[in-house]
């Protein structure tokens, strides 16, 4: 569980550095781990010893959110811009076209 914690790299699920081949090697580390963990959990079901390795995952899992989350915000920040753009050119329109008028 420790190891497959440790190989898992939220860096590999920014957008700016995504890495196909890397991001899937950690979608597979997280599926390991979550396989041990279900495992550890049906062998040693009163034992605490695993509380600080599930805390460790958490904090990881936390971290490849973030990561992903990169992706949305930077769309939602794109669509903004964009609408911003679409107003101020269509204001523009509107106001040489009241120019022409008058």
């Amino acid at each position: 569980m420790i190891t497959a914690c440790s190989n898992i790299n939220p860096e590999n699920y920014k957008l700016i550095e995504y890495k196909t081949k890397e991001k899937e090697v950690s979608d597979a580390w997280i599926a390991k781990y979550e396989e041990a963990s279900q495992k550890a959990k049906i062998l040693f079901p009163s034992d605490n010893t695993f509380v600080k390795i599930e805390e460790t995952y958490a904090e990881k899992m936390k971290q490849v959110k973030k990561a992903k989350m990169q992706i949305v915000y930077l769309i939602i920040i794109w669509m903004v811009i964009l609408v911003i753009l679409f107003l101020l050119v269509g204001y523009m329109s509107y106001k040489e076209a009241q120019n022409g008028i008058v």
